[in-house]
């Protein structure tokens, strides 16, 4: 067993509510983007500290086609976007995203800088989100 790859990005499925691949790079502090991805579909197992494949063969070699989810309606970076109530009123901004790992993992609630105290973070726990976005 060996080190691949860091995770850069997990790419968020707003549809389903979950994970749909995660982006890479070199490992190293000065590395960069690897240009390659990894599907869900094709990870072995994930846990609290890292993401589990077969072999390097899995790797997508381009990330075109992560490119193009984020750039579809709906899908983009949540962490820095606005939470709002259904009624408009401001809650914070997105600093993490909590997943409960699994067969099929999901996003189950985010962490939150608080807009009523300042420099306070909350959990607040996904219940049934009406639309999740980056833009």
């Amino acid at each position: 067993m060996r080190d691949v790859a860091d995770v850069k990005d997990i790419v968020f499925d707003p549809v389903k509510g979950g994970i749909s691949c995660f982006t890479l790079k070199d490992r190293g502090l000065s590395a960069g983007p690897l240009k390659r991805a990894l599907l869900w579909k094709k990870v072995h197992a994930l846990g609290p500290d890292a993401v589990m494949i077969r072999d390097e063969a899995v790797l997508e070699d381009d990330e075109e086609a992560v490119r193009q989810q984020l750039d579809a309606p709906g899908w983009g970076n949540v962490l820095g976007a606005r939470m709002l109530t259904e009624e408009g009123t401001s809650l914070g901004t997105v600093t993490d995203v909590v997943l409960e790992t699994g067969r099929t993992p999901k996003v189950i609630g985010y962490e939150v800088d608080s807009a009523a105290e300042a420099g306070r973070r909350v959990f607040l726990p996904v219940i049934g989100p009406k639309s999740v976005s980056g833009k």
